[in-house]
């Protein structure tokens, strides 16, 4: 798709400025509100005017008709399932994560060395605020090691006694923009390529495809400038409501790959046993900063 819709996706997977997805829709200003309606001469000729255009495309008129149904669709499902797959400033990123309306999500992580692992979060609530916990992979607590080794001795001597007690355990994030503030943005639906539902135009429809069993249904712009490295495709469900199922293309130049799936279903985010959890003092840039 084009910049907007693929940039914006890029933010959401990786976790940063999440909460510019959501642009609120301003009232026209008052004076436009009260101005004087069109005269009777002013009024025909912006009839004829409109009249004399002419039609747009079937396939764009699908597509425009497709995508703004797909968003809206994404957007009041009660849970869905998101994996994503970019590149963000020179870092690949992967997520898997199933999200509820509330907020509330469970699944993956790979963000690269030390940043790997499952990950479960619990919206606030009123009395109640937000729960988050990652469960770092063998791998990623290995590569931490490293670092820490690397690292000036006293981060060794700080470092090396949690990742083993982290070892096996989920690690309760800090509160706050280091911790819980990040996954309560990345978390919510309405979140995730909020911003497509107003940049439909000029969006085309392609004849059916079928892609791991399903019939879908490309939809396209109309290309970007030459020099645009933002590209891709948006893909919806042939038969039945135009479920969004995936967005493949490039931000920057660089591969992009977001699904969909799982609308509707339970989300597993439950608080991890007591006996399985682990908390450190938010202590410089993180509880592992090496």
């Amino acid at each position: 798709m084009r910049r907007s819709v693929i940039t914006t996706a890029a933010f959401a997977v990786a976790l940063l400025a999440a909460g510019a997805l959501n642009q609120p829709v301003t009232a026209p200003p008052a004076a436009a509100r009260a101005a004087a309606p069109e005269s009777g001469g002013d009024w025909l000729r912006s009839i004829a005017e409109r009249a004399a255009r002419p039609p747009l495309p079937a396939d764009q008129v699908r597509g425009e008709r497709l995508l703004t149904e797909a968003v809206s669709l994404l957007r009041a499902a009660d849970s869905v399932r998101i994996a994503e797959d970019i590149r963000a400033k020179g870092q690949r990123i992967r997520l898997d994560l199933r999200m509820n309306r509330g907020g509330d999500c469970a699944g993956t992580m790979d963000a690269g060395p030390g940043k790997r692992g499952d990950i479960v979060f619990i919206a606030a609530r009123k009395g109640h605020a937000a729960e988050g916990y990652l469960k770092y992979t063998d791998t990623a607590l290995n590569e931490l090691r490293v670092m820490a080794l690397r690292a000036d001795p006293s981060v060794a001597d700080r470092v090396l006694p949690r990742l083993q007690q982290a070892r096996g355990k989920y690690v309760k994030l800090p509160q706050g923009a280091r911790g819980t503030d990040a996954f309560a943005k990345q978390c919510r639906i309405g979140q995730t390529l909020g911003t497509m539902a107003a940049d439909v135009a000029g969006t085309r429809a392609r004849p059916v495809v079928r892609r791991a069993g399903h019939r879908l249904v490309p939809l396209v712009p109309p290309p970007d400038s030459p020099a645009s490295k933002d590209t891709g495709t948006v893909y919806v469900d042939a038969d039945g409501k135009p479920y969004l199922r995936s967005v493949e293309g490039t931000s920057g130049g660089m591969p992009l790959s977001i699904s969909f799936s799982a609308y509707g279903e339970p989300v597993p985010a439950r608080r991890p046993d007591a006996a399985l959890t682990v908390e450190f003092p938010p202590d410089e840039d993180s509880v592992f900063a090496v």
